[in-house]
Formats: structure tokens, sequence, C-alpha cells
């Protein structure tokens, strides 16, 4: 907790269990949950993404839910040795999953994301 207190993201609900605070368990959930909602295509895609991008760079670094700032993102797009394209859809797709938690309340802000200039 002392840890957490010192880098400012100290939150409860972490040490009481009634929010989800791992990155990799709430995406894989919450993908599953938009399955109805999202487009065949679109799923798929985020599917592809959580995968292969999402999945390895927060299991390298474990950060939590409420604890994913700019500068995190920042390293989540240096880590993509891939296509602008690809890391602005990575981008997108945990900025999607991010807004999803904000709106069920198991984030108290929304994090700042990368610019699209710094993505090529």
């Amino acid at each position: 907790m002392q840890g957490d207190v010192e880098r400012g993201v100290f939150r409860i609900d972490k040490y009481i269990g009634q929010i989800y605070t791992d990155v990799i368990p709430y995406l894989n959930e919450w993908i599953e949950t938009r399955r109805e909602t999202l487009k065949p295509a679109d799923y798929g895609s985020y599917k592809r993404i959580i995968k292969n991008h999402l999945v390895p760079f927060f299991e390298e670094h474990h950060v939590q839910l409420h604890e994913i700032r700019y500068d995190i993102l920042v390293q989540l797009m240096n880590s993509i040795k891939a296509s602008g394209k690809t890391k602005k859809n990575a981008l997108d797709c945990l900025r999607s999953c991010l807004k999803f938690a904000w709106k069920s309340g198991r984030l108290e802000s929304m994090p700042a994301f990368p610019g699209k200039s710094s993505l090529i």
C-alpha cells in the first residue's frame, strides 16, 4: 500500500477486492462482453490486438488498470514493432477498453493518450 501511496496511484478498492485491478484479465473479459455489440471483423481485430500486442506488453510491465498513465501508453506504443497504423489500432483498442472501464466506475479518470503525430 505504501508504494501505491508514494506513486500516487493508491485506491482502496485494490485491497478490498471490489473491482478488477489486473489489466490482462480485464481486457479478456471486456472483449467478451463486447462480442455481441461489435461487428465480427472488429471483434476479430480487437482479439488479435489484445493477443499480439497488449497481453505481451502487460505481461512484461506489471501495472494495474488504474495505474495506466501517459508514460505507460508511450512505452506500449514504442514496444509495438509494426506500422504506425498498427500502433494506432492497438492504442484505440486499449482506449475503448479503458473508456468502458471508466464508464463502469472502475477508473476514476481516463489517461491522456499519445497524439497521432507520435504514432509514426
